[in-house]
């Protein structure tokens, strides 16, 4: 359970870069009926047809310097009502189209337009559906930031199942090496960073 998602981007025109972000949401799948209203926690809504079943997030993006963006991020073009949210078990978001995936089901984080091309941005999962677990609940090495194992009677843990990873693909175009024109094309990929919200009861 992840509260905020957190990688790198790069959409160097020097280098022709692009990035993909790969959001998914294991178990989605059984918290989500079809038809509308709200799903089962920790996640927002049912499964509405073509408009998916959206979790609302609050995007941030800095660039290398630290600059942020003053606005909300969102994705181009938006939901009607919805500033930015994730839709899908699994969930492509491009820093730059096509994207490195060229996926039709992208979502498109237009930094270029705000003055960004390399930097780094944070999905926030701003739905407080926190999920309640009980019954001598064991906590390893996170109990009041100390290493070893703990117990509680009981934790509640804000945000959603989330895993992912950042590709980023490169073009350096024909490099000369050893006198012959070699083709410079490659990727690389990152997992995603993420924040944890872990609340305990009163001792």
């Amino acid at each position: 359970m992840h509260n905020a998602v957190i990688n790198e981007y790069i959409t160097e025109p020097t280098t022709q870069s692009g990035t993909d972000w790969v959001v998914t949401m294991p178990t989605k799948n059984k918290y989500v009926a079809v038809g509308t209203g709200s799903a089962l926690p920790p996640f927002q809504r049912n499964f509405n047809g073509t408009k998916g079943a959206c979790d609302d997030i609050l995007i941030d993006f800095w660039d290398r310097e630290e600059k942020k963006n003053t606005t909300p991020g969102g994705f181009s073009p938006p939901q009607p009502g919805v500033t930015a949210a994730l839709c899908w078990e699994a969930n492509v978001i491009n820093f730059k189209n096509p994207g490195v995936f060229n996926s039709t089901n992208g979502n498109f984080l237009d930094v270029n337009s705000k003055g960004f091309v390399n930097g780094w941005a944070q999905l926030t999962f701003i739905y407080s559906n926190a999920k309640l677990f009980g019954g001598n609940t064991t906590i390893v090495g996170l109990l009041n930031g100390l290493n070893g194992i703990a117990s509680a009677t009981s934790a509640t843990y804000s945000g959603l199942p989330v895993v992912g990873f950042a590709a980023i693909s490169y073009n350096n175009n024909v490099l000369v090496v050893g006198g012959k024109n070699v083709q410079s094309v490659y990727d690389s990929s990152y997992a995603h960073r993420v924040k944890t919200s872990i609340a305990f009861p009163a001792p």
